[in-house]
């Protein structure tokens, strides 16, 4: 079975969910409207300044030949996305923005893959919700203009899900291929992917199990070739990183999946839980934060009472994956791997609102989605008035770096030492390659004059260095200081 042939089946797979999705003028208008909103706000955002893990990938993995791009060093190294992102640069160099498109596409295209989930998923009117609050969702604008996997690795979750409940209602075996395919792209964007792929094949073999089909063809039609084809495929397209990286011990072993001590990894379950929820739900606000659990309840129970199975099982079992993955290797993601789940929450909702306009204001649905399409575009302008994005610390910030590095560029010489600390280094790093002067630290070079840079508050000199300093340029929160000999 070709890659051509399979690339036919998603397509003619998507279309037909396409085609089950938009029922009306008013469902095309929605969903374009969602995704003109989302790429304005996700447009504005996506020349912010670059970030310590986005800077330190493109130059270690992007920025170099094609053994550096299938170098699996650390986990920074999202081999999918920076497969495309080196494509981007090739084509059209490497502004933030140009390195930032592929997860800029990714995040845009998580706005009808939502819609068009929530639609087969609930199979009624749900979809408007959903998609329009996948739009402007801080989290996920943040992730659409931040030069990493995560939006691709939502966006192949999305399509994955799709692809499943197509197979749960017409089962097979070129369903089951291109199923298991998907879940290998998305293990070649992350590892992290299994997290999800468990639980979604747990999902759609309980809705194969409702439907009446046995256990043991359950099994033997899905889970055992599912997974076996997913390890293959998984294995075929890692080829090139273990060929390269020499083997699969830093794939397997690095430091993000190395098992913590068992005191340790429960000990620090509720803290990571509240410090995820506290990540999803900055710059929302609280009234709109009881408005969506309102809803999330109203869906759950929606669902129960009209037995929308697929509707029901998905958020809890999605846990129910990545919990059995998590026990089997106690230890703690960070809080961003858990991108994943907003959209399936934002269904949820999705139906919770739909049943509650149905049952309490019927009639007025189309006012209500009028009313929330405004809203969402106020909301949207809103990040954008107040700079909200840019000033999340995630993955590491330093806004000061390309006003610092234009600095430096015009002070520093050839064989100058430059220190910052992490996560300056990698930002200042990138700028300073970018307009011309360095890309690296000059370390080992005979050093004419030692530069430092900090940043205040959480940086003092005192850590990078105590022998006598002058300052020589500050901008904001940013200091750049020289040796004094």
């Amino acid at each position: 079975m070709s890659i051509y042939y399979l690339f036919g089946c998603i397509r003619q797979d998507l279309l037909k969910v396409i085609s089950m999705a938009i029922k009306s003028k008013h469902d095309k208008f929605y969903l374009i409207f969602s995704i003109i909103i989302g790429a304005i706000v996700r447009g504005y955002f996506i020349s912010q300044p670059m970030r310590y893990d986005e800077a330190y990938t493109f130059l270690t993995y992007v920025n170099g030949d094609l053994r550096d791009i299938f170098t699996y060093s650390t986990p920074n190294n999202h081999v999918l996305h920076t497969i495309l992102v080196k494509f981007s640069v090739v084509l059209w160099g490497a502004h933030p923005a140009v390195l930032r498109l592929p997860a800029f596409f990714a995040g845009l295209l998580i706005i009808p893959l939502t819609f068009f989930l929530c639609r087969i998923m609930t199979n009624g009117n749900a979809g408007v919700v959903s998609s329009m609050t996948a739009a402007v969702f801080p989290y996920l604008v943040l992730y659409s203009t931040n030069a990493r996997g995560y939006t691709l690795f939502v966006c192949l979750g999305l399509l994955l899900s799709i692809l499943g409940l197509l197979f749960v209602k017409e089962p097979s075996f070129s369903k089951t291929v291109t199923i298991s395919f998907i879940s290998a792209l998305g293990c070649f964007v992350t590892p992290q992917m299994l997290l999800f792929v468990v639980g979604i094949y747990i999902w759609m073999g309980i809705l194969l199990l409702i439907k009446r089909q046995s256990l043991k063809s359950v099994f033997t039609q899905f889970a055992m070739p599912a997974t076996i084809m997913t390890f293959i495929f998984t294995l075929f397209v890692y080829a090139p990183v273990i060929v390269i990286t020499g083997g699969s011990k830093y794939i397997l072993s690095n430091w993000v999946v190395a098992p913590q001590s068992w005191n340790n990894f429960l000990g620090g379950i509720y803290p990571h839980i509240v410090q995820t929820i506290s990540h999803f739900l900055r710059d929302v606000p609280v009234f709109i934060t009881f408005v969506f659990f309102t809803f999330l309840v109203t869906g759950i129970y929606a669902a129960l009472r009209e037995k929308k199975w697929e509707s029901l099982l998905i958020l809890p079992i999605l846990c129910l994956g990545a919990g059995i993955i998590l026990l089997f290797n106690h230890k703690i993601p960070f809080p961003r791997t858990w991108i994943y789940i907003l959209p399936f929450l934002f269904i949820v909702i999705d139906f919770g609102f739909v049943y509650f306009t149905e049952n309490i204001f019927s009639g007025f649905q189309p006012f209500l989605s009028t009313l929330i399409a405004i809203l969402i575009a106020y909301y949207a302008f809103h990040l954008i008035s107040v700079d909200a994005i840019s000033q999340y610390s995630d993955t590491g910030i330093f806004p000061e770096a390309p006003v610092v590095a234009k600095y430096l560029k015009f002070h520093m010489h050839s064989g100058d030492d430059l220190r910052a600390t992490i996560p300056l280094n990698e930002p200042l790093n990138y700028y300073l390659w970018y307009f011309g002067k360095y890309g690296k630290n000059n370390h080992g070079i005979k050093n004419y004059d030692k530069y430092f840079v900090i940043r205040k508050p959480d940086d003092s000199i005192d850590s990078l260095t105590h022998e006598p300093v002058i300052e020589v340029f500050r901008f904001d929160k940013a200091i750049v200081y020289k040796s004094n000999p």
